[in-house]
């Protein structure tokens, strides 16, 4: 698991500014997901959110 993640992670945060910190928590079920595309559409909505704070 923390293999894939680290693998996927980078690409994924690219557009977030130096500033901010991302901290990923991968659950049990983790494991089973397809993990590539639920992990870049939940980083694609990152952007989003720093924007809006």
């Amino acid at each position: 698991m923390k293999r894939r993640l680290r693998h996927i992670a980078p690409a994924a945060f690219a557009q977030l500014p130096n500033s901010v910190d991302v901290v990923v928590r991968a659950l049990p079920g983790a494991a089973t997901a397809d993990l590539a595309s639920e992990f870049l559409a939940a980083a694609s909505r990152c952007p989003r959110r720093v924007d809006a704070s």
